[in-house]
């Protein structure tokens, strides 16, 4: 769907606002704006001006009165960048959808589900919750709700002790797929999703894959092709497709219920100085202190019988049961690592002569976070 390069007035016919996109990383706010001010713009006065990091644009407003028709006719460039620059079309809401904020992370789908129908006397069709720690929901209504109204009686009442916010749901302009087969690159999903007689839709923007964590998410120029998207059927690769409608605001979920959790296998450290080492295999104090920091990162430690044995076990302690355990385990063990190689800097080892000839190791600490002193 192309958009028109003629500008259409907002809702209250007193702004025009444009999409701007294709600039540096580096390229400040106020350089778009002073640009668009200037008679390379527009040349007159922004109103409004602010970045959208999920879609890397700015939305630059003007006064409605004023004619900027003009910004279509001639190239931008600014700081060497060519700006992409577009009319913005305002969103249109889910007549049946509310996203939910600022819920507690202990709040299930019943209590949700429950505290919603008695505020708004309507059945709850499905719960999404978002990521782990965004504390998001999107709420699915069996028929149109009134936004506003929820959001007066939420103000009342907490739910799991948590003050929640109501806000209306923009239609998804992507899906999020997953399931699909370790060689499937993100140019076969592109090319798959953007061919009709293959996929029944069309109209792929852009793609961005996450092989790591299986998933892709297919952005669409129109909306009604990502729902129509998550109507069929799909097979790549020889793998059977789950597609699903993305929301931004909720951020990539991951299922806690699934069984594929793997815990991270078990970190060796092998290059701890001796000394060091037969220093902490005898000080109950010191070994503590490095359990503790340790039980911070989600990892044990397996003590050798004695410092001849140069290889120091720590074994992953994350469950399900765990927060937020899946994006945890992501970095458990560089986490723990850089755990351990800092309480092994905070030791000190010093030679003190005693005597023509021979010498005592003395190792001792520095200050740490735990108090213990040099």
């Amino acid at each position: 769907m192309e958009k028109t390069n003629k500008l259409t007035h907002s809702s209250t016919e007193t702004k025009y606002t444009i999409e701007v996109r294709g600039m540096k990383e580096t390229t400040s706010l106020d350089t778009i704006r002073y640009y668009f001010e200037s008679r390379r713009g527009a040349n007159c006065d922004v109103k409004d001006i602010r970045f959208v990091p999920n879609k890397k644009m700015y939305l630059v407003t003007f006064d409605g009165n004023e004619d900027v028709s003009v910004i279509f006719k001639k190239e931008h460039k600014v700081d060497g960048a060519v700006l992409h620059v577009v009319e913005h079309v305002p969103p249109k809401y889910c007549k049946n959808k509310a996203l939910i904020t600022g819920l507690n992370a202990k709040s299930s789908k019943d209590n949700v589900t429950n505290f919603i129908e008695a505020r708004t006397k309507q059945d709850v069709a499905s719960v999404e919750f978002g990521d782990e720690e965004s504390g998001t929901a999107i709420i699915t209504f069996s028929k149109p709700v009134d936004i506003g109204q929820l959001q007066a009686v939420c103000k009342k009442r907490t739910l799991d002790g948590n003050h929640i916010e109501v806000h209306n749901v923009a239609e998804s302009d992507c899906i999020i797929v997953k399931g699909f087969s370790p060689k499937t690159t993100s140019g076969t999903i592109e090319y798959y999703f953007d061919n009709k007689r293959r996929s029944g839709v069309e109209g792929v923007v852009k793609t961005e894959m996450n092989t790591d964590q299986g998933y892709c998410v297919v952005y669409f120029q129109d909306p009604k092709n990502a729902m129509a998207a998550c109507e069929n059927s799909h097979i790549i690769d020889k793998c059977k497709l789950t597609v699903q409608i993305f929301y931004d605001c909720l951020g990539i979920h991951h299922d806690e219920d699934k069984t594929a959790f793997e815990v991270p296998q078990p970190v060796y450290i092998t290059n701890i100085d001796n000394k060091k080492l037969k220093f902490l295999l005898h000080s109950t104090l010191s070994q503590s202190q490095l359990c503790e920091q340790l039980q911070a990162v989600n990892a044990e430690i397996t003590w050798p019988s004695s410092s001849d044995d140069n290889k120091v076990e720590m074994k992953c302690t994350l469950s399900k049961e765990k927060s937020g355990y899946q994006k945890l385990a992501q970095t458990w063990s560089r986490d723990v690592k850089e755990g351990v190689d800092k309480y092994l800097q905070s030791l000190q080892v010093d030679k003190h002569s005693v005597a023509e000839n021979l010498h005592v190791t003395n190792v001792k600490t520095e200050r740490t976070e735990y108090g213990e002193s040099r």
